[in-house]
């Protein structure tokens, strides 16, 4: 009997061992189960963040814009060389697209996500800068556009045109916007807006959908701990908006000079004091309708709170912003 007894001791041994191996095995080594458990709550636990977007931005579009005024700096000396740093500008924005688009056997890790996403509109806003700037000083040159202004600013309206038309499969011309009066008038620069319409829609766009396919998708795929109330899940965000401000206010400074044809204090203002109540207000609806998930009545009341100011905000801010942009 004690043979027996100690023979079946060891059998249930090594059953519940390998149970609990097995189960291990299901889990994956680097997980527990409170990890189990974090995935419940995706909403808490993103792989992707608009911080960590803003970061490479906050970088990429001063530095942009300082290369982009040395290009135009150029054109006081020799306007072909200006042109020729344009083209060079627009193969490169061309490049850097292609380049961080490509098919990639490895799983990426976050920070690359957001960097690649962070180069794909970099890129988008090189191509657009180099399109329009190069058609305004090949029309200096040899004409081939009908134009009433000369101006940089003025083409770069242009350029935004014809980027709108493109996305928006040519609603703006439909309906008769009239964003820019600029027209390609001979063989050569209709074709030269015919291949950056062509590029624009089969390139950028394309390409601008994939990595917000692939953010999202990271989204979902890194759970964190979830925050323990709504304050704590704000109140750290709030590092973005420094972050935006370091790229949004060049980005306004250039919306603002488009609008008004040059650069302008009055302009660049009221594109900030219309424009920021209502980037505030998506942000803060959508971290608020994330703030939904959280346990807790108090957790929620605040969450709705968020959600209806900055509905209220945009409510209030977009038309006019809106009217102002349309001028």
């Amino acid at each position: 009997m004690g043979i027996e007894y100690t023979i079946l001791t060891m059998m249930s041994d090594s059953t519940n061992s390998a149970i609990e191996t097995t189960e291990r095995a299901s889990v994956g080594p680097s997980e527990s189960g409170t990890t189990i458990g974090q995935k419940s709550a995706p909403l808490f636990s993103p792989g992707f963040t608009f911080g960590e977007l803003s970061a490479w931005l906050a970088f990429g579009v001063p530095a942009l814009c300082l290369l982009i005024a040395l290009i135009e700096g150029s054109s006081y000396i020799w306007r072909p060389l200006a042109i020729i740093l344009y083209t060079v500008l627009l193969l490169l924005g061309i490049f850097i697209i292609i380049g961080s688009n490509l098919p990639d056997t490895t799983e990426k890790d976050d920070d690359l996500v957001e960097f690649d996403l962070a180069l794909t509109l970099l890129g988008s806003i090189t191509v657009l800068v180099g399109f329009s700037q190069i058609g305004r000083h090949l029309s200096f040159l040899i004409g081939g556009f009908y134009s009433e202004q000369m101006g940089y600013w003025h083409w770069l309206r242009f350029g935004f045109s014809n980027l709108l038309e493109s996305v928006l499969f040519d609603i703006p011309s439909i309906y008769e916007w009239n964003l820019s009066e600029i027209r390609a008038i001979s063989t050569w620069s209709r074709t030269m807006v015919f291949v950056f319409r062509t590029s624009i829609e089969f390139l950028v766009v394309a390409m601008i959908l994939r990595q917000a396919r692939i953010a999202l998708k990271k989204r979902y795929s890194a759970p964190k701990s979830p925050p323990k109330n709504y304050f704590a899940m704000i109140f750290p965000k709030a590092g973005e908006v420094i972050l935006l401000v370091l790229w949004g206010l060049p980005i306004a400074i250039g919306i603002g000079a488009v609008v008004n044809d040059g650069l302008s204090l009055e302009s660049t203002w009221s594109v900030i004091k219309l424009g920021i109540p209502v980037a505030f207000g998506i942000w803060l609806a959508w971290h608020s309708f994330r703030g939904l998930g959280l346990p807790g009545l108090w957790n929620k009341i605040f969450a709705m709170a968020g959600i209806v100011g900055g509905i209220w905000l945009v409510r209030n801010y977009w038309p006019a912003f809106r009217i102002f942009l349309g001028q």
